[in-house]
């Protein structure tokens, strides 16, 4: 089997670089209107490519859908509500910014966590698109 598919060899991605070290920045968050103001954030500092997961946690399954637990709701609190995770592949560069951009969107009213994991390999199968289009080219008539 040829290593060449329609004359681009794997080693041609821009987004794999060797040298260059990618990690999933994951924020973890209970209050939607807070996840709006992080993607905002995102958008405004020209983060693209994240994914939003609807998502519940321990304590709402614990409590919700297994009877026996039912008895732990009070040490759950937080345990009613849907959580929203927020997944992103940045390069390390752009690691400490995602942190920053989500402790000044989140903090001090929403519950939540973020943490980020290293990548061991990333390519992206398009080109990123920027958020907006560019304002000149376009004539008003």
């Amino acid at each position: 089997m040829s290593d060449v598919v329609s004359g681009v060899k794997p080693d041609q991605n821009q987004d794999e670089i060797a040298g260059s070290s990618y990690h999933a920045f994951v924020c973890i968050l209970k209050d939607y209107s807070r996840l709006e103001a992080l993607l905002l954030s995102c958008v405004e500092h020209n983060l693209s490519g994240g994914t939003i997961i609807d998502s519940r946690g321990m304590g709402q399954v614990l409590c919700q859908d297994i009877p026996l637990f039912l008895h732990l709701r009070d040490h759950f609190p937080a345990a009613d509500g849907d959580s929203y995770l927020f997944l992103c592949v940045v390069k390390e560069a752009q690691l400490e910014l995602c942190f920053t951009l989500a402790e000044q969107t989140c903090q001090p009213l929403a519950q939540g966590v973020a943490f980020s994991i290293p990548v061991g390999r990333f390519r992206r199968f398009s080109s990123p698109q920027p958020f907006f289009s560019q304002a000149g080219g376009h004539e008003n008539h």
